[in-house]
């Protein structure tokens, strides 16, 4: 059981990495903090149900505990080594390509800052950090309710306006969680040989450590962008350790 917490923790704190992103810094500092309360809630409550159904169907499944650590194994694996070619080498998978190139929307956060009062301008060269698939990171679809607001200051063009309120934040984190994770597909092994309880438990871990940054970002706005600077070390510690329990599972599945 503590092997598959620890797996929860690691994967969502990988996928919690979408969040180190300036404009995103800037969105929850300049005034959506309830929305993106809300959010991070209803996300929370999704993946936690999401985890505890995947556990109930896994109850009624005659699947060997040997497959799933193996299962286990291969997935974590295989997503320790994607996150490592796209985030700290730059490889640009060809789904994700556009003929755009990159996106620089992050490049100058002056404007950003002085509209919100926060003094950033130290930190232009952090906001350029966006994805090298070319769709800013705020952009991402997991987050783009929430970045409206800072993007259409920057000149970008946004169709909708951004939500308010917790309410708001509950529902678009619920939808967002639903439908987004599909990503809990790394953790499903486990979870299919969990009971809910556990299962309910691995899903709280995951919502948990993916909301790290997001909660840094509002509670410690300026700290938490400094983290930008060191953004491939972050990735790569999370690999090492995904990749360590990847060969655990492994082992599990042969010897075990």
């Amino acid at each position: 059981m503590l092997e598959n917490l620890a797996s929860a923790v690691v994967v969502g704190l990988s996928f919690g990495n979408l969040w180190i992103c300036a404009l995103l810094v800037f969105s929850l500092q300049a005034g959506g903090r309830s929305l993106a309360l809300g959010y991070i809630l209803g996300r929370a409550s999704a993946v936690i149900a999401l985890s505890t159904a995947a556990s109930l169907v896994g109850s009624n499944l005659a699947v060997p505990n040997s497959s799933l650590n193996l299962m286990s194994g291969v997935f974590l694996l295989a997503f320790a080594a994607y996150l490592a070619l796209t985030r700290i080498f730059d490889w640009i998978p060809p789904w994700r390509r556009r003929g755009t190139g990159k996106v620089s929307a992050c490049g100058d956060c002056t404007l950003c800052a002085e509209d919100a009062g926060m003094e950033y301008r130290d930190y232009r060269r952090a906001c350029r950090a966006c994805n090298p698939s070319g769709l800013c990171e705020a952009e991402e679809p997991e987050v783009e309710p929430l970045t409206r607001n800072v993007r259409r200051l920057k000149g970008r063009r946004v169709e909708n306006n951004q939500a308010v309120g917790l309410g708001a934040g509950l529902w678009i984190g619920a939808a967002r969680g639903a439908v987004m994770c599909g990503k809990l597909a790394v953790l499903l092994p486990m979870l299919l040989k969990s009971r809910p309880l556990e299962g309910a438990l691995i899903g709280t871990a995951f919502a948990a450590s993916s909301s790290v940054y997001p909660l840094l970002g509002f509670a410690l706005g300026n700290i938490a962008l400094k983290l930008l600077e060191y953004k491939k070390l972050i990735f790569s510690l999370g690999c090492g350790f995904m990749a360590v329990l990847g060969f655990h599972y492994l082992w599990k599945g042969v010897f075990g």
